[in-house]
């Protein structure tokens, strides 16, 4: 029985892969074997300026929905869109908070 072309490999030996992220380590140290480590760096994280822009355009319709509810604020007894007023306000923070917390990710992401 003749044996194929090419070096002689061992059943048992297998090819191990490693792969690094943005600041990390990569230790082969398994025995015997091919080994591959591939680090790919792009050498800049990705930016959210989809978020800042966002966050930019939240902020500004927050204060323009804080102002137009404080002006239009009737106080009597007939209050019709007094709760609709502070019910898109409420829901406007609650997004400008969760945008907030996206680019405070980005910031720890690119300087810590």
């Amino acid at each position: 029985m003749s044996q194929p072309p090419g070096p002689n490999q061992n059943p048992h030996t297998q090819q191990q892969n490693y792969s690094a992220n943005n600041n990390s380590n990569v230790f082969a140290n398994n025995g015997a074997g091919n080994q591959r480590i591939r680090i790919h760096t792009t050498g800049q994280r990705p930016k959210r300026t989809w978020a800042w822009i966002t966050l930019v355009g939240l902020l500004i319709a927050d204060v323009a929905s804080y102002q137009y509810g404080q002006s239009a604020y009737t106080g009597g007894v007939d209050e019709s869109g007094d709760l609709t007023r502070a019910t898109v306000f409420i829901a406007l923070m609650i997004v400008t908070v969760l945008m907030l917390r996206i680019c405070g990710r980005d910031i720890k992401d690119r300087f810590f």
